[in-house]
């Protein structure tokens, strides 16, 4: 029999339709009947009900504004634990009853649980070997002066991958930073009433920041009693020249940046990523962190408008980073049947990677390897690992090109990656990851294109083209293998775009403070600190832009006919589109693509959905297309159990 929570129906809440609206997956059903399911670990029942710990999104307020939101909060009876001032987030307790009185109060937007969040790990828990994927990282370019944040279990500073060149050479990992300390403060597992830690005055003091970030690293002996952070730090940026088995990562002169997140099991809490990637924004113009990665993840039924982690993903790339996730293993359901966008738990217990190591020795069994002191080596795949390969690439495009955005490396991955003979859209996006392709694509661009948006000075339109430079040939070379690019980019979250326009031209998309989702674009606005010459960032925010707006310019090629000319479209391989693209098919834009009133136009007509998920099936403007596939998409998911299930690996 199903167990549940209950704050007693006597004491329940008038269902508030606008109230309710701004409450997170599970808290929405739990503010109406007053029921939870057992085995939520940001709910717990006390002395005086039951009380949930929450992440709460708010509008942008002045400091006088924000302290009379912390003590109202406190006056529900309830603690607050942390504020994210580039977020506009705090984590905070609340009572369940008073759920709804929390989203009524001045300025707030969302209310979401503070789900539990894990590393993702590798597919070697349930299988044996390794990914195998022909790249050629090149020799000229090694991710030199790019710094990649790491929020994950630590790094372990003192293994040989990470040291620097030279007898009195630093560490590569040139920052440190446990945020897990916080969580390690809160008394009672973090469910004691009537408490304010989150000194809103330490968190922002710009001169103290200011002062502190180039500060030599504090290290930690044991750095990652986990060992997932170390394993993905190695493959973005380690330098495993040292002994004849060479596991050299993709960018091995980037430097490093940890910032810990997750504990020595590899678990940890939204609150403390949403703490990470805060600090990372806040300091990375000031050390030149150009990439986030996040090897974890957590399971969410809520929209990406409001999920915490989307959020804060966002904000990091209207700050400028690019941000790496990892996306995920699960292909297939419980039953064996293919799944897209699945978040099951398959692995049952979890455990730290040293328990992992002796449990499953195979792991550490490297051939070739010098398996020394500070040296060992162990053997991981799965898109835990995937995610910081691409990290690692993005760091080489942007020491090649230090002027791209974060939308415009997606893009430029995505384009000149190596589409496979097998499998669709939803298997294997636009293709193989193709480095040497990114990076030649990089060369071929202008290096100010970032800081000429910033300054207002980049239209749509505009050549993008370094002077006396043309697009490359769409086609590449490694290890002997010779292949075309797939050509394909994707915008607007469900939109296929393929042309030389895309990158001869500017495209008002690759500005990272847009974010095109289907018909409307989200704007971001980022507030930095008066004093901080534009470095720092105060706050950042987001709305539904109005008005007219160019998203796309004229000569990009549409590709949405050629995949809907299609009955199984979402699963047409992605090597035909590949195809299609190389031969000049899909739609030539006369106009481009704009946005008005708040709807994007395509030839001053309402653009048509595209590929869209609605209740578990694949849509096609309104009609069910396929029935015989399991499908699921973030939102439409099971509700947790007991288990903490993974939107990644478990």
């Amino acid at each position: 029999m199903a167990c549940s929570l209950v704050w007693g129906a006597a004491g329940a809440q008038a269902v508030d339709a606008a109230g309710l609206a701004k409450l997170g997956g599970e808290l929405r059903g739990l503010a109406a009947t007053g029921r939870l399911d057992v085995g939520a670990p940001w709910a717990r029942r006390g002395d005086n009900g039951l009380l949930v710990k929450v992440i709460v999104a708010y509008e942008p307020r002045s400091e006088t504004a924000v302290a009379a939101l912390l003590g109202q909060v406190l006056s529900l009876g309830g603690a607050v634990h942390e504020r994210y001032p580039t977020l506009n987030a705090m984590a905070v307790l609340v009572p369940a009853a008073k759920l709804l009185g929390l989203v009524q109060l001045p300025g707030v937007l969302s209310v979401s649980p503070n789900r539990p969040v894990v590393r993702s790990a590798s597919l070697l828990e349930r299988t044996s070997g390794a990914s195998d994927a022909a790249v050629q990282t090149g020799t000229v370019f090694n991710g030199s002066g790019v710094g990649i944040a790491v929020l994950d279990s630590g790094i372990a500073w003192q293994h040989r991958h990470f040291a620097g060149k030279g007898l009195l050479a630093l560490p590569r990992v040139r920052q440190a930073v446990d945020l897990r300390a916080a969580s390690r403060l809160l008394t009672d597992g973090g469910f004691a009433v009537g408490l304010n830690l989150s000194n809103p005055a330490l968190q922002l003091d710009l001169v103290k920041l200011l002062t502190t970030a180039l500060q030599p690293l504090q290290r930690a002996v044991n750095a990652d009693p986990n060992g997932h952070g170390t394993h993905v730090a190695s493959v973005a940026a380690g330098d495993g020249g040292y002994q004849s088995l060479d596991s050299t990562g993709i960018a091995p002169g980037a430097d490093l940046y940890d910032v810990r997140v997750l504990d020595e099991n590899g678990v940890g809490n939204t609150s403390d990523v949403l703490a990470g990637i805060d600090w990372v924004i806040q300091r990375a113009r000031l050390l030149n962190i150009r990439v986030l990665n996040l090897s974890l993840a957590a399971d969410s039924t809520e929209s990406h408008l409001t999920d915490p982690l989307a959020r804060a993903a966002r904000a990091a790339v209207g700050a400028g980073l690019v941000v790496v996730v990892a996306a995920g293993n699960h292909g297939r359901d419980e039953s064996g049947r293919e799944a897209y966008g699945t978040a099951q738990d398959l692995s049952g217990a979890r455990s730290g990677w040293n328990l992992l190591a002796r449990t499953y020795p195979v792991l550490a069994a490297v051939p070739g390897a010098a398996q020394a002191p500070q040296q060992a080596l162990m053997e991981l795949s799965g898109t835990s690992i995937a995610a910081p390969v691409v990290a690692g690439a993005a760091a080489l495009m942007l020491q090649a090109n230090p002027g791209l955005t974060p939308p415009l490396v997606k893009a430029i991955l995505q384009y000149t990656a190596q589409p496979l003979a097998q499998g669709n859209l939803l298997q294997q996006g636009a293709g193989l990851l193709n480095i040497e392709g990114a990076v030649r694509l990089a060369q071929a661009l202008r290096t100010d294109i970032g800081p000429a948006l910033e300054a207002g000075t980049l239209k749509a339109g505009d050549s993008l083209l370094a002077r006396g430079r043309s697009l490359p040939a769409p086609q590449s070379v490694v290890a002997g293998q010779r292949f075309g690019w797939s050509r394909l980019v994707y915008a607007g979250g469900n939109h296929l775009l393929t042309g030389e326009a895309l990158f001869a031209r500017h495209q008002p998309i690759w500005d990272p403070t847009l974010g095109w989702t289907r018909r409307g674009v989200l704007q971001a606005t980022v507030d930095y600190w008066p004093a901080s010459a534009r470095r720092v960032p105060r706050s950042i925010s987001e709305a539904w832009a109005r008005g007219t707006l160019r998203l796309v310019t004229p000569q990009v090629q549409l590709l949405d006919d050629v995949a809907l000319a299609r009955w199984d479209s979402p699963f047409l391989q992605t090597a035909e589109l590949a195809a299609s693209s190389g031969m000049g098919e899909g739609v030539v834009l006369g106009e481009g693509l704009v946005m008005r009133e708040g709807l994007v136009m395509r030839e001053g007509l309402v653009m048509r959905e595209g590929l869209v998920m609605r209740e578990g099936l694949v849509m096609r403007e309104g009609l069910v297309m396929r029935e015989g596939l399991v499908m699921r998409e973030s939102g439409q998911g099971e509700p947790p159990g007991d288990r903490a299930p993974l939107l990644g690996e478990p």
